[in-house]
């Protein structure tokens, strides 16, 4: 029962001392590298993550998509409601919700209006697999994104896998 105790105060106290603001400066470092920023109107830094509210995100300075939340946690960054701006919104579709997590397996979870695209990490093939649950009205009107994906055999959707 001890042991568990420490065990449990251990990982409450890793979490709640974890250097979020650190992880959430390498994103954005890493992100400017490309060119990428994020500009938000309000930052909440709580024990378990950073959460960001009505951001914008910019490339090469211009303006291409508003997302309404991101959180940065631990083990995952979660964006709600992304939304293109200028020539991005006719090649785009909007995301209702992406998350990252950072696990082997299932790694990517994008949702939309446009379906589902689920990624999953492969490390014993080297290969990410993205699986795709299109509708084929959003599959046709997007298809300059989503012509990567070949029609699956085995589920039912699309695939498209690249190796690393």
């Amino acid at each position: 029962m001890k042991t568990i105790t420490l065990i449990l105060v251990f990982i409450l106290t890793f979490l709640i001392s974890f250097p979020k603001n650190k992880v959430y400066e390498l994103v954005l470092d890493n992100l400017a590298k490309y060119d990428v920023s994020i500009v938000s109107q309000d930052k909440d830094i709580s024990s378990l993550g950073i959460e960001l509210d009505n951001n914008n995100i910019y490339l090469s300075g211009a303006k291409i998509a508003k997302v309404s939340k991101i959180d940065f946690e631990i083990y995952r960054i979660k964006a709600n409601n992304i939304r293109f701006s200028g020539s991005f919104k006719q090649m785009l579709p909007s995301i209702e919700e992406a998350s990252v997590y950072i696990k082997l397996g299932d790694f990517l979870n994008v949702t939309g209006k446009f379906g589902t695209i689920v990624g999953n990490l492969d490390i014993s093939n080297k290969k990410i697999i993205l699986t795709a649950n299109i509708t084929s009205n959003m599959y046709n009107k997007y298809r300059n994104v989503f012509k990567i994906f070949k029609k699956s055999k085995d589920t039912k959707g699309y695939i498209y896998e690249f190796n690393f």
